[in-house]
Parts: C-alpha cells; structure tokens; sequence
C-alpha cells in the first residue's frame, strides 16, 4: 500500500502545483498559499481517489484533477481549521495566522478554496460537461457536510456544551471527517470510473467507516506520547484537551465522572488553552486511561474498520481491493 502511495504522492502534488502560478504583482500572495501545501502530508484523500477509480475499472489519470482538488481543499480547510481552534503548530512549523496574522490567512484559505473550484472546472477538458457537473455536486455535498460538522465541533466548544453521548459525537464526525476524509473522495473517483450504483453505495459506506475511525485513532494518538511521521513532524499531545474538544474519549469520560471530579474537567476543557497548565492536560490524559475512554474509543475504532471492511465485498478480489483493506488497518494501527 505504502509503496503504491508513494508512487502517485508526486504525481499529485505536480497536477496541484500547476494550479498555483505565481504572478505579479501578488507574487507574496501566490507565495503564501503553496505553504500548507508545501508542508507535506499523507495525501490519502486524492489517492483513495485515484485507488477508487482503478478499482472500479476506470483510468485513475482522468480522476487526477479531482483527487489534487481534494487535497487543495484540504490545505484551505485547515488553514482555517486551524484559526478556528487557535491552533499553535501544524506540521512542525508555526500555523500561517501566528506568522502573518489572522486577515491575511483567512485570505490565503479563501485563495485555496477559490482554486478547488478552478481545478473543478477544469475538468470540463478530462470528464466532458456532464460528468464534470456531477462530480462537482459530490464535492459539493463534502464541503457542506464538512463545514456542517466543523460547526457542531466549533459550537460545542465555544457554547460550553457538555451533555452530549456518542450519538452527538458519530453525528459531528460523520460530517466533519466521514465525508471529507473518505466517504467523498471514494465516491467521486469510483464515479469517475463508471461504478454501478450498488458498487458506488458500498465503496461510499467503507470510506465513511474508516475515515471515521482515523479520526478516532487521531485523537487518541494527540494524547499518547509525542510520534513523529516519516517527515519529523510531531503532534502536540494533548491538543485536543488544550482546545477543549469533544472528542469520543471526552464524551465518554465526561459521562463516567460525577461530582468534583466532573466539575474539574469541566473546568480545565473550558478554559483558554494558554491557561491550561501540562499537569492539568497529563491529569485529564491519566483520567481517560484509568475510565477505560481510551481503551473504549480503541474498540469502536476497531469495530468500525471490520465494519468498512464487509462492505467492500462489492469489488472483486483483486490488487486494488487488497490495497483498500491495507488501507484500513494502516488507519487505525498508524503511530502518526
């Protein structure tokens, strides 16, 4: 799987580059919006893309433009991810809004987000019109079911919300990353590649499971000890804890607390994340371990990846389908 992946990370990052020209007199402009890009990551989301297409018996280079579309709208969407949640580091360098400041990064997402939309009609000279217009809707319903969970995320925190169960959480993450980490850039590359609705229906519900279940492994990776990926770039343990997010393990501890011992929590997760001292973040981290929340999300995480794995009994047995299924285990067992 990995060595599959390498091999299309740079024919992704070529097709998404040629999108970011730089041109006078904004060159700072254009300069500024190859940083996140520039900073490296997985780039699973453009390949389950691509993997899709070619599962499904279609040519991976006609979803190339959709697939470095998706990771173009991955860089706007954490640059502003990361003004939302106050964010201090991402991907071992300081986030855009602490070097040039808040109005100038919104403007560089806004910049990103503008060109998704120029690749995406680009499209037009690979797919033709009409597919060009589906494949434009599917990105659709993964930028409003992204910002629809990002929503909920950002007003929990920001409306001190606490009564909330699992549901709650499942029904922020299947918006925030079901779709945008899996369920769409599986869909949409398989459309490309002339899937049958049954086909598409299930390759849909297995990349909802498993992105579910990597943001699952990501949380609880943010308050295991510091790893760093194949680049050196580190996690910031206990993140999530500093920014006051209801992550499954926080739901979960939340409701196996009761009196001071709850109130405290409460306290710590409400406050600014420049007023939460370490203790307090390791105290939290030591809380989830000994309430079973760590061990709980673990199993669910688990759960969901055998669950994705069923519905890929609509491919046949093949390299593309072995590679999904190295996929899913690679999710949930990765240290990064």
């Amino acid at each position: 799987m990995m060595d599959e992946l390498k091999k299309w990370i740079p024919i992704i990052d070529r097709e998404m580059f040629s999108f970011l020209p730089e041109k006078e007199p904004y060159k700072e402009f254009y300069e500024l919006l190859k940083d996140y890009p520039s900073r490296g990551g997985k780039r699973l989301r453009p390949f389950l893309c691509l993997l899709a297409c070619k599962a499904v018996g279609g040519d991976p280079m006609k979803a190339l433009r959709t697939a470095a579309s998706i990771e173009m709208f991955q860089s706007f969407a954490l640059v502003h991810d990361d003004i939302e949640d106050g964010s201090e580091m991402r991907r071992g360098k300081p986030c855009l809004h602490r070097t040039h400041g808040v109005p100038i990064a919104v403007n560089v997402g806004d910049g990103l987000l503008i060109t998704v939309f120029k690749m995406l009609s680009k499209n037009r000279e690979l797919l033709g019109d009409d597919m060009t217009l589906k494949v434009m809707d599917k990105m659709f319903e993964l930028y409003y079911k992204t910002v629809e969970g990002q929503s909920l995320d950002i007003y929990w925190v920001e409306k001190n919300v606490w009564s909330l169960n699992e549901n709650d959480y499942f029904r922020m993450v299947t918006g925030k990353t079901g779709y945008y980490s899996g369920r769409s850039p599986i869909e949409v590359g398989a459309m490309i590649g002339g899937a049958d609705e049954k086909t598409l229906k299930g390759l849909g519900a297995f990349g909802e499971k498993i992105a579910i279940a990597f943001q699952i492994q990501d949380d609880i990776l943010n308050i295991e000890r510091e790893e760093k990926d194949e680049h050196g770039y580190g996690k910031e343990k206990g993140g999530d804890i500093l920014e006051g997010k209801r992550t499954l393990m926080i739901i979960h501890l939340l409701n196996s607390l009761s009196g001071e011992e709850k109130k405290m929590v409460k306290i710590i997760l409400s406050k600014d994340r420049n007023q939460v001292t370490q203790s307090e973040v390791e105290h939290v981290i030591s809380l989830m371990e000994s309430k079973g929340s760590v061990e709980h999300a673990r199993k669910i995480s688990e759960k969901l990846v055998k669950e994705g794995k069923e519905h890929l009994n609509v491919l046949p047995d093949g390299k593309s389908k072995k590679i999904f299924l190295e996929i899913a285990d690679f999710l949930i067992k990765r240290k990064y």
